[in-house]
């Protein structure tokens, strides 16, 4: 390739797949550089985390940097390919359409951060999993060989204390006040980027700041994959740039096929938003975060105006209910009454809870818990009751609104409540 992607830039046409040699025609081969100089490309590029969180990259980069040292307390990085919302495959796709990408952004932040060790950490099982690792075998030696390791694919797996103490053997839960950049596999200073993000800084890495600048918004440049799902003629993974309006992501997606007036945005842990309060709005983390609405880790999923809200939520509360790390009580059975009440609440014929009761439960268990999981499900349940009130109130008093039944693709569910073995709340 002798001039940078345009749009898109992950995405392209006949991606590489696992074959190394098709990847470098595509791209070219990593230029060399200094990792100091390409932490400042990176910082002045504004990459920002595409797992969910937009961090800048360059800023957590450096605070491993700056924890590490020389022999003992060399760092460890972790590219987290772990997809732990249900219904995203940002992951997925990347594994299995442009591995080498990844693993060139695992490779440079390994330099970056002056690393001694990386791994690739998928969920167990994964079948993308063969094409990276078939990928991985084709790429010639370097100084740090990542490993690849498959862990349990919980909902909180992915999250970075977790991923942390998994990786080094522990079970994957997270860790309240630990943060891994200090302390992480082993005690190591640990850097946990997700896979987009790893993708983006290899292609800085080849273009420049000033090409990745060249598209998105002013303060989140540079493209994003998004799942688009729902109510769309063509659901799947689609490459924007980061600050396009909604409108534009639906029509890559074919444009609707049923009414829709609202979208479930960011994830499981997101928020439930009005089709007209986003339809217009920048696809960005700030602007979309200042209607209501939540780019997390990539999901506008188009929600059928037609199909039953409470029950879809009340399926939501029970998966989510079921990956509690059963560590803190507040989510063990805060998360568990909000499941039986929605589940009560979704029943038809029969009168559910009432909202009073269900605010109340919601409004006590935010920033309790040691992580973002009982926090994320009460902002998207919040949201939903918010959103589609005259279907709650229909429930409330024993109908249903829409009766539909519901097309999110929501995993079984564990057993709740989840009480991790020797501990008991009460």
């Amino acid at each position: 390739m002798t001039t940078p992607p345009g749009v898109p830039r992950i995405m392209v046409p006949d991606p590489a797949g696992p074959s190394y040699a098709k990847h470098l025609a595509q791209y070219g081969p990593l230029p060399p550089t200094r990792p100091e100089a390409l932490l400042s490309e990176v910082g002045a590029a504004g990459l920002r985390g595409r797992g969910g969180g937009w961090f800048p990259t360059a800023t957590k980069m450096s605070a491993v940097r700056e924890e590490g040292g020389r022999f003992l307390n060399r760092p460890f990085v972790i590219a987290n390919a772990m997809e732990g919302e249900p219904v995203i495959i940002t992951d997925a796709w990347l594994m299995q359409n442009t591995p080498h990408l990844l693993l060139d952004g695992l490779e440079l932040a390994v330099a970056m951060v002056g690393a001694k060790d990386a791994v690739v950490a998928v969920h167990e099982g994964s079948p993308q999993a063969t094409s990276l690792a078939e990928a991985m075998a084709q790429r010639p030696a370097t100084e740090t060989v990542p490993g690849l390791v498959e862990l349990p694919g919980h909902y909180v797996a992915s999250e970075e204390s977790a991923l942390a103490r998994a990786v080094a053997g522990a079970p994957g839960r997270p860790v309240h006040g630990v943060r891994p950049h200090r302390h992480g596999v082993d005690g190591r200073p640990t850097l946990v980027n997700n896979a987009e993000t790893l993708a983006q800084l290899a292609l800085i890495a080849r273009f420049g700041a000033a090409w990745f600048r060249s598209v998105g918004a002013a303060d989140a440049p540079g493209t994003v994959l998004v799942t688009v799902g729902g109510a769309v003629a063509a659901p799947g993974e689609y490459e924007v740039p980061v600050g396009v309006p909604v409108r534009q992501i639906i029509e890559l997606a074919g444009g609707l096929t049923h009414e829709v007036t609202s979208a479930l945005t960011g994830g499981f842990g997101g928020t439930w938003a009005p089709l007209s309060d986003i339809l217009d709005q920048p696809w960005a983390p700030d602007p979309i975060r200042a209607v209501g609405a939540d780019i997390g880790a990539g999901l506008l999923w188009l929600h059928r105006v037609d199909t039953c809200a409470v029950s879809e939520m009340a399926r939501m509360a029970a998966y989510l209910a079921g990956e509690s790390a059963g560590q803190c009580g507040v989510c063990v059975f805060g998360l568990s009454t909000i499941a039986d009440d929605f589940r009560q609440l979704a029943d038809v014929g029969v009168a559910g809870p009432s909202t009073e009761r269900l605010d109340s439960v919601l409004a006590a268990v935010p920033r309790r818990g040691g992580c973002s999981l009982p926090d994320g499900a009460v902002r998207m349940l919040e949201s939903g009751m918010r959103v589609f009130a005259r279907d709650v109130a229909a429930h409330e008093a024993g109908g249903c609104a829409e009766p539909e039944p519901g097309h999110l693709p929501v995993p079984e569910p564990n057993p709740y409540p989840v009480i991790m073995p020797g501990k008991a709340f009460r």
